[in-house]
């Protein structure tokens, strides 16, 4: 593989690849691309049908690599794409396009092979039956030339129309110097036709009693093409839901004009900022938007797995995608385009079904070097049947190598992890869970400790002010009016819940200039002249300690669990600020399964000691880390990584970001800032800790399909090729018939999709725990 200079400019590109049939495919594809000066990471993926590299513009262009791939003999399409959604449904027309001519063509191949194959086999058993009819008049008639030769008229169109793609498929992989699947097919089964005409037009050549394979060749093909048609067919069924992602984006969106508040149905992705759209009742939501007139409830199931309609109303957000369930309303754009939440799933989903699990890598190189093995093993078992062999020599002979080239399988162990991964992160994405790429999948299930945020973690993330006490020589709204602009550019929870306050109160909005943050501190800016600071009072570090009386408010809010910030107007204490949050219904239930399943949980917080306990003790949790920076959260990360622990953090906000990039997995809740999401393995889109307990269920079930998928191949693989070579034969007395050996072959591919599909299957146990928490919310209301 070609590597970048410093800085050189770089594009990632995603190519759709129509044509692959095996894993051994994608990697002829993977080898020869990595070879071009200019690529570099590339991963060809059989599963997904794609081919994923970065390119250097100034040495290789898109038409370069697209060429590369069609002189293989596949066809590759790129597109580029305005958004995330046009890009996957290209990729799947693309795809969907070619395979469905692809998959015509293999259907029409399956029946004239079985048209032509059943008379044939029944030819065949008749012929090795004659010596139950008695002697018939002729010694031509009882060597059985006449059934050779019918046999020969069946089975050529079988190996040569049929069967076609096997052998263009295999001169295409002898001109690369490789070898696949189609090798194998091919040419057992043409040594098996060759080795038979010859005997039924040159019966001479035979030293001993003859004996044709025509029956075997073409009922071989037959079995390997009705493999390949199902095979495809259970391929699709693994992106089913990457495509049921992509159908919930809707239409059309019946926009607001503006100037005339006429209604203009236009795309969706035509939307700009700020449009005003109307959603009616039973239509999908087009874009990211906030709710400005109307009520409703909106169902977000397919999204974020939330199992009931979640009403909304005026300032809420909807989501593009989701439906709305009963009235109508009108709600403003905040996110278009590929910027929208569904879009960034389908991206998210589509990146990490493409990536490699580390598990995989076993896999591959046994895969790049399972074929040329398997040519020497069934040369070898030629050779040696042939010198050691009993009578007939010859016969036992190419019934053992052909049953060798037949019955090894590399596509089972091509399929056995991506099938699982693309499966596995698409059922993820339908119950909220959006894995990064599968190492965060394969990691999650190995994490022995779970580091928790309480702000939006533990709790739900929407304080409210509780309490704003000022020094008796300040006004109280012009100090909050400062407070509140300061805080006007945060994302901080407490900031959205100061920003509130003030709106609830009529504070007048107020320009900032010098904006700065420091996470998990506080921020600051220039305000009507005056230098504003709201943060920790360590950060804040005043010459003088605050009056007595902003003492006992913070004595009093901490007794009651609560946190609070200090505001500083001119470089001179001015105040203090405190919020409650309250506790998530599904908090202690889930705390609860996540020890039923070993995890050590630990929460970690900037907030302070009583307000940590407060929160520690409601939920179960008996390790408490209290006011942490984000260097204290990223330091409580390495010092449990250095001790042998596997971390798992979870986090919303910014000030987690550093602990989320150095934990194993980092987990950032799907409310959070982009900033933690985007360092994140693994996102959770309803933002419950229940779907945390989801994940890791999710993460152990798939890599227990995988381990059963790729046991099931080499075991496979292992013991197959033995008996096929005729490790039995001592025993039995019989060797393994090369048609029992594709049947064998077929359903190797077949069970490993199937195994990956049975994880479609997969239950959210966090709904339980959401039931249990809605039960509890409900018990705490007042009647």
């Amino acid at each position: 593989m070609s590597q970048m200079k410093p800085h050189e400019e770089s594009t990632e590109i995603v190519i759709s690849i129509a044509g692959m049939h095996c894993a051994g495919c994608a990697g002829r594809i993977d080898r020869t691309l990595s070879q071009l000066d200019g690529a570099q990471d590339v991963a060809v993926s059989f599963a997904t049908q794609e081919a994923r590299l970065r390119i250097s513009p100034s040495r290789l262009a898109v038409d370069t690599v697209l060429s590369t791939i069609d002189r293989l003999g596949f066809q590759g399409t790129y597109t580029a794409p305005e958004d995330a959604k046009d890009l996957l449904g290209a990729h799947f027309d693309a795809i969907d396009r070619t395979e469905d001519k692809q998959r015509q063509q293999r259907i029409h191949r399956l029946w004239l092979a079985i048209a032509l194959s059943l008379p044939l086999f029944v030819i065949a058993m008749l012929g090795d039956m004659t010596h139950l009819l008695g002697p018939f008049p002729t010694s031509e008639w009882a060597g059985r030339k006449p059934f050779h030769m019918l046999q020969w008229l069946l089975a050529t169109p079988v190996q040569f129309v049929a069967g076609w793609p096997f052998i263009s498929g295999a001169a295409r992989a002898l001109r690369q110097r490789s070898a696949d699947m189609d090798t194998l097919v091919a040419l057992g089964t043409l040594a098996a036709w060759t080795y038979s005409s010859a005997i039924t037009w040159w019966p001479t050549l035979a030293t001993e009693p003859a004996h044709v394979y025509f029956e075997s060749g073409a009922v071989i093909i037959t079995l390997v093409l009705l493999g390949r048609v199902l095979e495809g067919n259970a391929r699709r069924k693994t992106q089913g839901a990457l495509r049921g992602l992509l159908q919930l984006q809707p239409t059309l969106a019946h926009r607001i004009d503006a100037a005339t508040g006429a209604e203009v149905d236009t795309p969706p992705d035509r939307l700009q900022l700020g449009d005003c759209v109307r959603v009616r009742p039973g239509e999908r939501v087009p874009v990211d938007a906030v709710i400005i007139e109307g009520r409703s409830e909106i169902d977000t199931a397919m999204m974020t797995g939330e199992p009931l309609p979640k009403p909304v109303t005026v300032g809420d957000e909807v989501l593009a995608g989701t439906v709305n369930h009963a009235g109508a309303f009108v709600a403003q754009a905040s996110r278009v385009g590929a910027h929208t939440l569904l879009a960034r799933i389908i991206t998210q989903v589509r990146n990490a079904q493409a990536s490699r699990a580390p598990i995989q890598r076993t896999a591959d190189r046994v895969a790049a070097r399972f074929v040329p093995v398997v040519l020497v093993v069934a040369l070898l078992t030629l050779i040696a049947w042939l010198a050691f062999g009993p009578q007939p020599q010859t016969a036992y002979a190419l019934t053992a190598a052909l049953a060798v080239l037949i019955i090894a399988c590399p596509c089972a162990l091509g399929l056995a992890t991506p099938a699982a991964i693309v499966v596995g992160t698409g059922v993820g994405a339908r119950h909220g869970l959006l894995f990064a790429n599968a190492e965060a999948l394969e990691r999650l299930q190995r994490c022995d400790t779970v580091i928790l945020d309480k702000t939006g973690t533990l709790t739900e993330g929407r304080p409210q002010v509780t309490q704003a006490l000022w020094t008796p020589e300040l006004h109280p709204q012009p100090s909050l009016a400062l407070a509140v602009a300061v805080e006007s550019a945060s994302e901080h929870p407490l900031a959205r819940a100061l920003r509130d306050h003030g709106q609830r109160l009529g504070v007048e909005p107020l320009p900032v200039d010098d904006f700065a943050a420091l996470p998990g501190q506080g921020v600051s800016g220039q305000v009507a002249g005056r230098q504003v600071r709201v943060g920790t009072l360590a950060w804040l570090a005043p010459a003088a300690p605050p009056p007595p009386e902003l003492l006992a408010a913070r004595d009093q809010a901490h007794a009651l669990g609560q946190s609070l910030v200090w505001v500083e107007i001119d470089g001179a204490i001015a105040g203090i600020i405190a919020f409650a949050d309250q506790l998530t219904a599904t908090a202690p239930a889930a705390v609860a399964a996540l020890r039923a399943l070993d995890k050590r949980i630990i929460m970690a917080t900037g907030d302070h000691r009583a307000a940590a306990d407060t929160i520690a003790a409601a939920s179960g949790i008996d390790a408490v880390h209290a006011s942490q920076s984000p260097h204290d959260k990223a330091a409580l990360v390495q010092h449990l990584k250095a001790q042998g622990r596997l971390v798992a953090m979870v986090g919303d906000g910014i000030n987690d970001a550093p602990a989320l990039a150095l934990a194993d997995v980092g987990i950032a809740m799907g409310h959070g800032a982009d900033l933690a999401m985007g360092t994140a393995g693994l996102t959770l889109v309803r933002s419950d800790l229940s779907a945390l307990v989801d994940a890791l269920r999710l993460s152990t079930r798939t890599m227990q399909i995988i381990r059963q998928n790729l046991f099931f191949a080499f075991i496979y693989n292992i013991c197959a090729i033995p008996v096929a070579a005729g490790l039995l034969f001592p025993l039995t007395g019989h060797l393994l018939s090369p048609m029992i050996a594709a049947a064998a072959m077929a359903a190797s591919s077949l069970s490993v999709l199937g195994n990956a599909l049975r994880l479609r299957r997969f239950a959210p146990y966090g709904k339980d725990i959401q039931a249990s928490g809605i039960a509890l919310a409900s018990a705490r209301e007042p009647s």
